[in-house]
């Protein structure tokens, strides 16, 4: 018996990069008298045991992206007359039609995060894994997306620079930000 490929591990990636992995599987049964054995291959079935919203997992396909992987820490502010505080961990979590300013946010500091797969086929199981490294630029480029939107009217951010360089951001006002690191 013979899954394809032999690695467990399908790939490492970052967010937002397109993916496709299939998984194969089959076996071959002994030749008689010198002649060849019979390969034969089975249909394989790859089940999500960490489902990521972009992903389509189909038959023994993997296909899509990753994305929102990682769990930041973000606030916003609803408009008037409430004014109230929300805290979502994801930007697809953000209820745009309540949002009046963003207040706060950063970046999950994890490395990297690991999807898990199971493979099926004729009785026999393997589990594969996909590693998705957080890409710290998406997370920024999802925020200047919100911040660069003309109905939001005010932007505070804490930024959390893990170069311990300046960022310059330029938004559509031309008004220049430049986020530190606080030592």
């Amino acid at each position: 018996m013979s899954f394809l490929p032999v690695s467990t591990v399908l790939g490492v990636t970052d967010e937002f990069k397109n993916v496709s992995y299939t998984v194969t599987y089959t076996e071959t049964t002994a030749g008689i008298g010198g002649l060849p054995g019979v390969t034969t291959t089975y249909p394989v079935t790859l089940t999500a045991i960490d489902p990521n919203d972009t992903i389509t997992v189909s038959g023994n396909t993997i296909s899509g992206y990753y994305s929102e992987s990682f769990v930041n820490d973000i606030q916003y502010r609803t408009p008037e007359p409430n004014h109230q505080l929300v805290n979502v961990q994801k930007f697809n979590q953000i209820d745009t039609t309540q949002l009046s300013q963003i207040i706060y946010y950063k970046a999950d500091t994890n490395l990297s995060k690991n999807y898990q797969y199971l493979a099926t086929a004729n009785g026999n199981t393997q589990t594969y894994t996909v590693t998705v490294t957080n890409n710290w630029n998406a997370g920024r480029d999802q925020l200047i997306s919100y911040a660069n939107q003309p109905q939001y009217k005010l932007l505070t951010v804490t930024w959390i620079n893990m170069n311990n360089e300046p960022i310059v951001w330029v938004n559509n006002s031309g008004l220049q930000v430049n986020w530190m690191t606080k030592p």
